[in-house]
């Protein structure tokens, strides 16, 4: 089970948050939205206050390793909303730290103490995605996964 966001759109398509869409589509949460001034309640990015119970009550039940088979995990993305909860981030390193499974995010260019830390980590590679290669990138990452589950057989 993996999850990604999913853009939500309001009238006239402007972006009023997003959701945690499991890949499977049978947990649909929000992750965050635009709220009034006065009602926002929680951590905020930008003008998009997080829903952290949404996030520990349906985005980390799916980033579970010990259902059935899971041998890979994707997460989209290790991002600055996802990052306020500690939980999450806990859940992160756990992963990190499970040889029997890999693990393929997305993570910003940007600076995040968090992602920066993990991106220093020996066992990482990073694929930057470029205007040059992001129509590869399904390519590339089927060959990276297919030889870390080689390894891990």
């Amino acid at each position: 089970k993996q999850w990604y966001q999913r853009r939500v759109r309001g009238k006239h398509s402007s972006r009023i948050g997003f959701d945690i869409v499991s890949i499977d589509k049978t947990v649909r949460a929000p992750l965050a939205r635009v709220l009034p001034e006065g009602i926002a309640k929680g951590p905020s990015v930008s003008k998009y206050t997080v829903d952290l119970n949404s996030i520990e009550q349906n985005a980390l039940p799916l980033l579970k390793e010990n259902e059935g088979d899971v041998r890979v995990i994707i997460i989209d993305e290790i991002g600055k909303m996802e990052l306020f909860s500690q939980r999450f981030k806990s859940q992160v390193m756990h992963l990190f730290e499970c040889n029997s499974i890999c693990l393929v995010c997305t993570v910003p260019v940007y600076s995040i103490t968090f992602v920066d830390l993990l991106k220093r980590r020996d066992d990482v590679k990073i694929i930057e995605v470029t205007k040059d290669n992001r129509n590869n990138l399904v390519n590339v990452a089927s060959e990276f996964i297919s030889s870390r589950l080689e390894v891990n057989l």
